[in-house]
C-alpha cells in the first residue's frame, strides 16, 4: 500500500482486506483484496470467512480470470500466483480492486514480495493509463476532424 501511495500520491485511499478462514478446514491459498480509492477506509483489515465461502469467491475469481485471459493458462488454481483486476460496487460507486492469490506460505507474503507485487501493479496501472490516453487521443482526433 505504501508503494502505491508513493507512486500515485499520498492522498489516494488505498486499503486491503485479508480473507482468513475461521474454520479448521484451511485452504492452501490466501486471498488478499487491495482497494484503490475506497472512501472512508484505510489500512489492512482481516475478514473472517468460512472455507466454503472463500472457495466460492475463488471460483468466481477464476471464472473472471478465464474470461479475461487465455484459457491455455489454466486458471488461478493452476498457477502459483495470480493477480486479478476487477471492481467492487459499494453504494453505487465502483471501486477498482486488485486480488492477489498466492500459496499460504510465508515466503510468498514477505515484505520483499509485497514490494515486487506493488511494482507490478503500478506498472500495470501505468500501462493502462498510457493505453487509455492513446485511445482517448485517437477518438478526440477523429472527433475533431
Amino acid at each position: 500500500m505504501r508503494v502505491l501511495k508513493a507512486g500515485f500520491g499520498q492522498d489516494k485511499q488505498v486499503c486491503a482486506t485479508i480473507f482468513q478462514e475461521q474454520t479448521n478446514t484451511l485452504l492452501p491459498v490466501r486471498l488478499v483484496a487491495i482497494y484503490l480509492n475506497k472512501p472512508d477506509s484505510e489500512g489492512v483489515h482481516i475478514k473472517p470467512i468460512d472455507s466454503p465461502d472463500l472457495m466460492e469467491r475463488l471460483e468466481n475469481l477464476n471464472k473472471l480470470y478465464l474470461e479475461r485471459g487465455s484459457i491455455e493458462d489454466g486458471g488461478i488454481f493452476y498457477q502459483r500466483v495470480a493477480r486479478i483486476y476487477d471492481s467492487v460496487e459499494l453504494n453505487g460507486v465502483k471501486i477498482p480492486t486488485i486480488y492477489l492469490i498466492k500459496p499460504d506460505k510465508i515466503r510468498y507474503w514477505t515484505r520483499s514480495m509485497a514490494l515486487r507485487d506493488a511494482d507490478k501493479v503500478a506498472a500495470d496501472i501505468m500501462t493502462w493509463r498510457t493505453t487509455f490516453d492513446e485511445k482517448s487521443q485517437v477518438i478526440e482526433e477523429s472527433y475533431n476532424a
